[in-house]
């Protein structure tokens, strides 16, 4: 293992001279929270700056550093960036993010990095639903990218899941198509990245105009983003969070908290516990009653009694997690138990959530009351799942060995590199490694290729109709 020292001076420079960084010191993009680029698209060109791949500076630089600073093996780092969910972890509040951030301004003589990523939420915000599952975009802000002669990258407010449209633009966010299957290698040179928006732009998708209770919540966050960096030097107590509360409680509702939570949509035992400091209140939350405390979400979390008014979320607006309202445990338990005797003997229902769905009943309703029941449909429930699973496998498992055959046929050896980029990713879902090397091992029983070992390729004849 290569040691690299984090600060590094030139040969003869005396020992009190300034140090000097071992990475260039290039400075990220964006003035505010909603324009700030993430940490991930960061790497990307931070690495492209240096003229080699994401994984070669990793292998060669980061690690070692990363080695030094945290003892982590550098493998594990660039094993990270082949990763899927990279962009996801690098970008969030885990102990993945924190060790990427400090890592990278150690090398860059850098010590804001960490603003690039979700890491001053960690304390401030409940994790629950803070991220996006998955890679969205606003076109029309690569497009002011290309317009200004820099490249197209991906800001950090895109990864917060409350938040549904760019405050700058107007539009709703759009989702990027999943990258190709054997082109997310780390040693590859051309990020994959830009390729997948460049692919992306040119579709010419439909640009969507945002409402303005989205454009409104994209705003509350950046501007959380922008207070964020006081964060870093703050301790939070839950304390704070529910002086807020209780401020609003008692200035609106008369103290009357079941009041507030009926505005909100929220259960009364979720408000209880947000006001008795036992329990952080998610983005998606923090984001409704901003709006309707017609205050910055940072007031909230500081504990500032600022509200002055209180107006009160239209139904369809309120936030996607609010728990929905059930009436059907109001029905006699006897009728409740014909109808699901029914739908378990019709099997009109697969599982217990389908059967609480179309009773209209929560699943602690149906457990409590109905435990033959339940115990029957939570094991066709898990039957179900299996069967689908098996048939998801022998499909993908059948369109492998059609593509196996196809490049036997062309004479060409079929790795599983080539074969798994020609087939549609799309339709078959997440390739897991057992399920690949399953459908590995039929193909070449099937066709009799041999399976090459210790790098050595076997040596094909395209197979020729005699017809």
């Amino acid at each position: 293992m290569s040691r690299v020292p984090s600060l590094t001076r030139p040969g003869g420079w005396p020992e009190d001279s300034p140090p000097r960084s071992v990475l260039f010191n290039i400075i990220p993009y964006g003035s505010c929270g909603a324009d700030r680029e993430d940490l991930c698209n960061f790497l990307s060109r931070l690495a492209a700056e240096h003229r080699v791949s994401r994984g070669s500076l990793t292998r060669r630089i980061i690690g070692p550093a990363a080695f030094e600073l945290f003892k982590v093996h550098p493998d594990q780092l660039t094993s990270e960036i082949g990763c899927t969910n990279f962009a996801a972890g690098v970008c969030g509040v885990t102990a993945q993010a924190a060790r990427w951030a400090q890592t990278l301004n150690h090398l860059t003589q850098r010590e804001d990095l960490e603003l690039c990523t979700l890491l001053p939420f960690k304390n401030f915000v409940s994790p629950f639903k803070l991220q996006a599952l998955s890679r969205r975009c606003c076109p029309a802000c690569y497009d002011d990218d290309i317009s200004s002669g820099r490249t197209m990258y991906d800001r950090l407010l895109w990864r917060v899941g409350a938040v549904n449209a760019c405050p700058v633009h107007g539009l709703q966010l759009m989702r990027l198509p999943k990258q190709p299957v054997g082109v997310n290698r780390p040693e590859q040179v051309t990020d994959n990245r830009e390729v997948t928006v460049q692919r992306f732009l040119e579709s010419r998708p439909t640009r969507i105009i945002a409402s303005k209770d989205e454009t409104d919540d994209a705003r509350l966050v950046a501007n959380l983003i922008d207070d964020s960096a006081s964060f870093l030097t703050m301790t939070y107590s839950l304390s704070s969070q529910r002086a807020f509360l209780e401020h609003v409680i008692d200035t609106f509702f008369e103290g009357k908290s079941a009041h507030l939570a009926m505005q909100l949509g929220v259960d009364k035992s979720q408000l209880h516990g947000w006001t008795h400091g036992r329990v952080r209140m998610s983005l998606p939350r923090l984001v409704s009653v901003a709006r309707c405390c017609c205050c910055e979400i940072a007031d909230i979390l500081l504990g500032e009694q600022v509200a002055k008014h209180f107006h009160p979320l239209p139904e369809g607006q309120r936030s996607r997690i609010v728990s929905q309202v059930r009436r059907g445990a109001e029905t006699p338990l006897t009728e409740i138990r014909k109808r699901l005797r029914k739908l378990i003997e019709t099997k009109e229902v697969s599982d217990a959530s389908a059967a609480s769905n179309a009773l209209n009943i929560s699943r602690k309703f149906l457990r409590k009351h109905f435990r033959e029941e339940n115990a029957l449909l939570v094991k066709r429930g898990e039957e179900t799942r299996r069967a689908s699973r098996r048939e998801t496998t022998e499909a993908f498992a059948r369109a492998y060995l059609v593509e196996h055959q196809a490049l036997v046929d062309d004479g060409i050896y079929p790795t599983r590199r080539l074969v798994l980029a020609r087939v549609d990713v799309e339709v078959h879902g997440r390739l897991k490694h057992r399920k690949v090397q399953l459908a590995k091992r039929e193909a070449h029983l099937a066709t009799g290729t041999p399976i090459a070992l210790h790098g050595d390729t076997p040596i094909l004849r395209p197979r020729v109709d005699k017809k």
